[in-house]
């Protein structure tokens, strides 16, 4: 049996937060398992690289990566 609901992504966010830690994490896990199934797209590859960046913020003045500056 399909059952098919229109929920607004919204909607399901907030529906999500209102889960136990236990039953989130029991999610997480579904969500896994299932996109194991299925290949990425592009775009989702694309996402996924992208949150594994970390701005560490600027650079300290006179700092230097040129080899010459790092031996003398």
């Amino acid at each position: 049996m399909t059952i098919q609901l229109n929920i607004e992504y919204e909607t399901l966010l907030k529906l999500v937060d209102q889960l136990s830690d236990e039953k989130r994490a029991e999610l997480i896990e579904y969500l896994l398992q299932k996109s194991k199934s299925q290949p990425l797209t592009i775009e989702e590859k694309k996402v996924i690289w992208e949150s594994m960046v970390v701005d560490v913020g600027g650079i300290l003045p006179g700092y230097s990566d040129r080899r010459e500056d790092m031996y003398d």
